[in-house]
């Protein structure tokens, strides 16, 4: 397990933030699932399920792990994330996140949303604004979209609201904006599994799966979800997104061991 100390090196209390869209959510779920679940607290109390279009706040404590795991539902850049991550800024260490998992763009490619890419570099470039300030006292991880199935389920139409070649789009403005903030880190090492997983739909055009199967198979949380089984076009599948979510842990851990030795060498 990882831990944070103190000037005095003592431990504190680790705090981690998943804050944007379901597929932010989907990360977080993940992530919770690589942490033992000793002494659980949850708020609300009862997890709703990974696949749930659950739109609110999640937070996880356990005191034996001194440890905070937190979602927060923002699926836009409006008025009321820039405001928590004022917050944030303005609040003592011990009340600010220690790492920060940001990802907030689907739902700037949406029709009923406007698709309106101008929209999303003018809040964009506002977010930045805020990031500077907040990625100098906190550590900033900005998720990529992943790339998406074309084609999904019994539509034989391509997908034209959110698509790769869009969501390619995005991902590289994401860059452009962030790409020289030395405090802000863009992390994308999840792609090959999230496009190996597009690849293997494409190529084995799964078929929903048998109810009495669901119900009765050993294997039926694999594949008694959509997004589990190339039957989502948004959200990768849950194999692959698993490896992902362990590439992202090890690499935070990675990083903490080596300032940790660089503090041992320098102390």
């Amino acid at each position: 397990m990882i831990y944070m100390m103190n000037k005095d090196r003592k431990h504190i209390k680790l705090n981690f933030v998943f804050m944007g869209d379901s597929r932010i959510r989907q990360q977080f779920y993940n992530f919770l699932k690589l942490i033992p679940d000793y002494d659980r607290v949850t708020n609300p109390t009862q997890i709703p399920k990974m696949w749930t279009a659950f739109h609110g706040d999640v937070d996880v404590d356990s005191s034996i792990l001194s440890l905070r795991v937190s979602f927060k539902w923002r699926h836009l850049i409006n008025d009321d994330a820039i405001r928590v991550m004022y917050q944030w800024v303005a609040s003592e260490q011990t009340e600010r996140p220690n790492l920060i998992f940001l990802g907030i763009e689907v739902y700037y490619m949406m029709q009923q949303y406007g698709a309106n890419f101008q929209l999303y570099n003018k809040n964009l470039m506002e977010l930045r604004l805020i990031l500077q300030k907040l990625s100098n006292i906190t550590q900033v991880i900005w998720l990529n979209q992943y790339p998406t199935l074309e084609r999904y389920g019994n539509i034989n139409d391509r997908n034209t609201d959110i698509h790769s070649t869009k969501i390619h789009h995005y991902n590289k403005y994401v860059h452009h904006i962030f790409g020289n903030e030395s405090n802000i880190r863009i992390w994308d090492s999840g792609n090959p599994l999230a496009e190996e997983y597009v690849r293997g739909c494409e190529i084995l055009e799964r078929e929903i799966p048998n109810p009495q199967f669901i119900k009765t198979g050993p294997e039926q949380f694999i594949n008694s979800r959509p997004y589990v089984n190339c039957l989502d076009f948004i959200h990768t599948g849950y194999l692959a997104l698993s490896k992902a979510t362990q590439l992202l842990y090890n690499d935070i851990c990675n990083a903490k061991l080596f300032s940790e030795q660089v503090y041992k060498t320098f102390k």
